[in-house]
Protein backbone atom coordinates (compact mmCIF):
# COMPACT_ATOMS: atom_id res chain seq x y z
CA UNK A 1 0.00 0.00 0.00
CA UNK A 2 1.21 3.52 -0.57
CA UNK A 3 2.10 5.88 2.34
CA UNK A 4 0.29 9.17 2.91
CA UNK A 5 2.77 11.75 3.83
CA UNK A 6 1.60 14.98 5.21
CA UNK A 7 3.81 18.14 5.77
CA UNK A 8 4.68 18.67 9.25
CA UNK A 9 2.56 21.60 11.04
CA UNK A 10 4.80 21.94 13.85
CA UNK A 11 7.19 23.88 12.49
CA UNK A 12 9.06 22.21 9.58
CA UNK A 13 10.86 23.51 7.28
CA UNK A 14 8.94 26.15 5.10
CA UNK A 15 11.31 25.96 1.90
CA UNK A 16 9.79 22.50 1.67
CA UNK A 17 6.50 22.88 2.47
CA UNK A 18 6.11 25.69 -0.59
CA UNK A 19 8.40 23.28 -2.59
CA UNK A 20 11.03 26.03 -3.87
CA UNK A 21 14.04 23.96 -4.47
CA UNK A 22 16.26 27.12 -5.83
CA UNK A 23 16.07 29.84 -7.36
CA UNK A 24 16.14 28.15 -10.82
CA UNK A 25 12.60 26.84 -9.83
CA UNK A 26 10.11 28.90 -12.00
CA UNK A 27 6.38 29.13 -11.70
CA UNK A 28 3.75 30.08 -12.83
CA UNK A 29 1.44 32.72 -10.97
CA UNK A 30 -1.21 29.99 -9.80
CA UNK A 31 1.77 27.75 -8.38
CA UNK A 32 2.28 31.77 -6.57
CA UNK A 33 -0.93 32.06 -5.15
CA UNK A 34 -0.85 28.33 -4.22
CA UNK A 35 2.47 29.00 -2.11
CA UNK A 36 1.34 32.80 -0.75
CA UNK A 37 -1.27 30.64 1.02
CA UNK A 38 0.75 27.80 2.44
CA UNK A 39 2.74 30.52 4.03
CA UNK A 40 0.17 32.41 5.78
CA UNK A 41 -2.47 29.84 6.18
CA UNK A 42 0.17 26.64 7.70
CA UNK A 43 3.54 28.39 7.76
CA UNK A 44 2.96 31.79 9.77
CA UNK A 45 -0.31 30.30 12.11
CA UNK A 46 2.52 27.78 13.34
CA UNK A 47 5.13 29.89 13.67
CA UNK A 48 2.63 31.97 15.74
CA UNK A 49 1.37 29.45 17.86
CA UNK A 50 5.59 28.18 18.91
CA UNK A 51 6.42 32.02 20.01
CA UNK A 52 2.82 32.31 21.99
CA UNK A 53 2.83 33.36 25.96
CA UNK A 54 5.73 36.11 25.23
CA UNK A 55 8.13 33.17 23.99
CA UNK A 56 11.24 35.31 22.57
CA UNK A 57 12.77 32.50 20.53
CA UNK A 58 11.83 28.85 19.26
CA UNK A 59 13.64 27.38 21.92
CA UNK A 60 13.58 29.48 25.38
CA UNK A 61 14.55 32.50 26.31
CA UNK A 62 18.10 33.28 23.41
CA UNK A 63 18.44 32.58 20.36
CA UNK A 64 19.67 29.32 19.06
CA UNK A 65 20.46 28.03 15.28
CA UNK A 66 17.14 26.64 15.11
CA UNK A 67 15.92 30.54 15.10
CA UNK A 68 18.60 31.52 12.80
CA UNK A 69 17.84 28.62 10.49
CA UNK A 70 13.74 29.13 10.24
CA UNK A 71 14.63 32.52 10.26
CA UNK A 72 16.82 32.44 7.01
CA UNK A 73 14.37 30.07 5.55
CA UNK A 74 11.05 32.51 6.37
CA UNK A 75 13.28 35.74 5.25
CA UNK A 76 13.95 34.06 2.06
CA UNK A 77 10.47 33.18 0.97
CA UNK A 78 9.50 36.68 2.09
CA UNK A 79 11.80 38.01 -0.34
CA UNK A 80 10.97 35.34 -3.17
CA UNK A 81 7.01 36.36 -2.59
CA UNK A 82 7.65 39.88 -1.77
CA UNK A 83 5.31 39.94 1.10
CA UNK A 84 6.23 41.20 4.69
CA UNK A 85 4.71 39.93 7.57
CA UNK A 86 1.57 41.60 9.14
CA UNK A 87 1.71 42.38 12.61
CA UNK A 88 -1.72 42.67 12.93
CA UNK A 89 -1.86 38.83 12.09
CA UNK A 90 0.98 37.80 13.34
CA UNK A 91 2.15 39.78 15.90
CA UNK A 92 4.71 37.33 17.69
CA UNK A 93 5.90 36.39 14.19
CA UNK A 94 6.60 39.91 13.61
CA UNK A 95 9.12 40.56 17.16
CA UNK A 96 10.70 37.59 16.68
CA UNK A 97 11.78 38.66 13.27
CA UNK A 98 13.00 42.13 14.25
CA UNK A 99 14.60 40.59 17.20
CA UNK A 100 16.76 38.39 15.02
CA UNK A 101 17.01 40.91 12.75
CA UNK A 102 18.72 43.19 15.06
CA UNK A 103 21.69 40.28 15.69
CA UNK A 104 24.63 41.44 13.81
CA UNK A 105 25.83 39.14 11.50
CA UNK A 106 22.12 38.18 10.39
CA UNK A 107 21.74 41.71 9.75
CA UNK A 108 24.61 42.42 7.50
CA UNK A 109 23.54 39.44 5.73
CA UNK A 110 19.19 40.49 5.36
CA UNK A 111 21.04 43.82 3.87
CA UNK A 112 23.43 41.73 1.49
CA UNK A 113 20.36 39.94 0.05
Amino acid sequence: SEDIILPELAIGNPLQLLNIDSEENKYNEAEEIKEKEILFSIILPNLEFQLKDNKEYLCGYDYCIADIAYFNELYNILQILEQDVDNNLFPNVNKWMRKLEDIGPIRVCSLKF
